[in-house]
């Protein structure tokens, strides 16, 4: 997982608009937005049938904490939402407004299966740069994130 923090006054909101906007109108691609305010998750997918979708990029967009406002945006890869899932979905928005905005990515499915969505990842990264530049944000530093719970190299 990837997350990247850009500094300005660009809205969570509008960026996630945004990328529903860019991606969902694409052949074999579909995106859809989950949560509302400053915590929200954008899925883009590729297929053409959101029941037939397996995999998806996940996008977690939340206010960035610090002196500066900003926007923190976390790219990482879980199973397509679907209305199966609606409710699981609601109750972990709720905890992410409660709690944190972390824990959006409880949904998640291990790191390993972004290799296949590299393109597509690429895709996202270009068109959230190229929105928070047009909203006159500037990008504040990158860092890769880890699962708490994996190995790591001594």
């Amino acid at each position: 997982m990837e997350q990247r923090i850009y500094r300005g006054s660009a809205s969570p909101e509008a960026l996630a608009d945004h990328l529903v906007q860019q991606f969902d109108p694409r052949d074999n691609i579909q995106a859809q937005k989950v949560g509302q305010g400053d915590s929200l998750l954008v899925q883009i997918g590729r297929g053409d049938v959101p029941s037939e979708l397996r995999h998806a990029i996940s996008v977690s967009i939340t206010r960035a904490t610090g002196d500066e406002p900003g926007v923190a945006v976390t790219l990482g890869q879980q199973q397509w939402l679907d209305p199966k899932m609606a409710t699981y979905a609601a109750a972990m928005g709720l905890v992410s407004l409660l709690i944190t905005p972390w824990a959006l990515f409880a949904l998640l499915w291990p790191i390993s299966d972004i290799a296949g969505s590299a393109t597509l990842s690429s895709d996202i990264w270009n068109t959230v740069e190229s929105y928070m530049v047009s909203q006159g944000a500037r990008f504040g530093g990158a860092e890769t994130l880890r699962h708490p719970h994996a190995p790591t190299d001594y």
